[in-house]
């Protein structure tokens, strides 16, 4: 059952992990740095503004979107043999990942969800998105502190970005469906209305 875990869940091998006062985090160092840093996001965004359901200002959405690719640059350079892995670049970039894909999907879960949501931006300047840079890139370097307490924290955070990531994956997936069908019934119910009429 362990081997199940750690392959197939936890993504987690030693040589793929990053320890911490000699302690394994949950995943492997690239799955543990996007959970990280969707963790760090949606703390940030919700402190920051929770009820806003407006993506950013274009030039911060640009910046974010290439947020998005080392990971994607990092597995690439791998896998046509350019360079060899990085425990320390696979966090790195899952940490950029994490907390840039936490933009997009919190506006998304607070419209879903909240429909009463104020009509701001999650993250409305440079200054904002910079606090933001800082504190995701934080998760990151907090890591090389090698002390229990770090690793407990880096942990708990890793749990609760992913418990956060399947929850607002799974609560707006649902409510999104919901309102596809909501609305597929009240244009049924106009057709049939319509059909009558005539």
């Amino acid at each position: 059952m362990e081997d199940f875990l750690n392959q197939y869940i936890f993504h987690w091998t030693a040589e793929k992990a990053i320890f911490i006062n000699g302690h394994p985090l949950l995943w492997d160092a690239r799955c543990a740095g996007i959970y990280v840093g969707f963790g760090i996001g949606i703390i940030y965004l919700f402190l920051s503004g929770r009820k806003h359901k407006n993506l950013p200002p274009l030039p911060i959405l640009i910046a974010n979107t290439f947020m998005l690719m080392p990971m994607f640059i990092d597995l690439i350079s791998i896998w046509i043999g350019m360079r060899t892995p990085s425990n320390d670049t696979r966090y790195l970039t899952g940490i950029l990942f994490g907390g840039a894909i936490s933009i997009y999907i919190y506006p998304a879960f607070v419209v879903l969800v909240l429909s009463s949501g104020q009509d701001q931006a999650v993250i409305g300047s440079l200054v904002k998105y910079g606090l933001f840079l800082f504190l995701s890139l934080g998760g990151y370097f907090i890591k090389n502190i090698d002390r229990y307490s770090i690793f407990v924290s880096l942990n708990s955070l890793s749990i609760f970005g992913f418990l956060c990531l399947l929850f607002l994956l799974l609560i707006s997936s649902t409510m999104a469906a919901a309102k596809i069908a909501g609305f597929e019934a009240d244009n049924t119910e106009k057709f049939s209305k319509k059909c009558k009429n005539n």
